[in-house]
């Protein structure tokens, strides 16, 4: 588990995941956001998508689950979180997650990041700029 101390900024942490119909589909169940675009393949095929795309927040998701996971990881907890939606994620579509450490606030055990989703061909998918507070040791973390 990375502690505070151990965070430098440019730290940077990489994933990649294949969007599935499950994953839109268990995000839907989970929030309730059924619009027809993620969930019914008729109605997102007579769109401008061409296809059911992911829920944006989903593809966020995967930025978020970077930075609790990995960087920084156990111990941290989301303050707020700015995101932008560039391209939309289709069913398949393979995304290259890129979160990188930007600015340490040591006063306040605060951590920015940003992270970027890109679908497979380069696009930029979404983009996040997180800020995350570390818990101090006689919490239970380091």
């Amino acid at each position: 588990m990375k502690t505070f101390a151990d965070i430098r900024v440019g730290d940077r942490r990489e994933l990649s995941h294949t969007v599935t119909e499950a994953d839109i589909t268990a995000f839907a169940q989970l929030t309730g956001d059924r619009n027809p675009l993620h969930l019914d393949r008729e109605f997102a095929q007579r769109t401008p998508f061409g296809g059911l795309i992911a829920q944006g927040l989903l593809t966020t998701g995967y930025i978020v689950g970077v930075i609790g996971t990995w960087l920084p990881g156990a111990g941290s907890f989301c303050l707020g979180i700015k995101a932008d939606y560039h391209a939309p994620v289709h069913v398949g579509e393979v995304l290259h997650v890129v979160v990188t450490t930007t600015k340490k606030i040591d006063s306040l055990r605060v951590v920015v990041l940003t992270g970027e989703a890109y679908r497979r061909d380069g696009t930029l998918a979404a983009s996040a700029e997180v800020r995350v507070q570390m818990m101090p040791r006689d919490r239970g973390c380091s």
